[in-house]
């Protein structure tokens, strides 16, 4: 059997923007946002499926990460655990770290496990500043 044909390289986006990083403590002359029309998303977020490149960590954090990291105010990582069987498919929640909750904000998505990578579906975010983090 092969895999959920969301882990072909045409049926995802790739995320590669290095300011997604949880290293990246955010600028106030630069913060990203993943809202829909936000003139603060220059990079194009489009809501659907995606993977996280692996020149920026390849996944998720699946612990809280702080706000103000990952180019933004609201930092969203995945609660709960990613996938442990290549092709299976879970629903999570993305929480957005803010005001010092580490779940200010959530919005729930999909993860499939694609065997050397995860792909994610991912909507736009509700409001700014809130983008997804990757683990690097």
């Amino acid at each position: 059997q092969g895999l959920p044909s969301q882990c072909l390289s045409w049926n995802h986006r790739v995320l590669a923007e290095t300011w997604r990083q949880t290293s990246q403590h955010h600028s106030n002359t630069r913060l990203h946002c993943d809202k829909q029309g936000a003139g603060n998303n220059p990079h194009g977020f489009q809501p659907g499926w995606h993977l996280f490149s692996p020149t920026i960590g390849g996944r998720m954090p699946d612990t809280c990460t702080p706000e103000r990291h990952c180019g933004t105010h609201a930092s969203g990582w995945l609660k709960g655990s990613h996938p442990t069987l290549t092709g299976e498919r879970v629903s999570r929640t993305v929480c957005f770290s803010y005001s010092g909750n580490c779940c200010n904000w959530l919005t729930s998505i999909e993860v499939i496990n694609c065997g050397k990578y995860y792909v994610y579906n991912l909507p736009y975010t509700g409001i700014c500043m809130l983008a997804y983090c990757a683990r690097g």
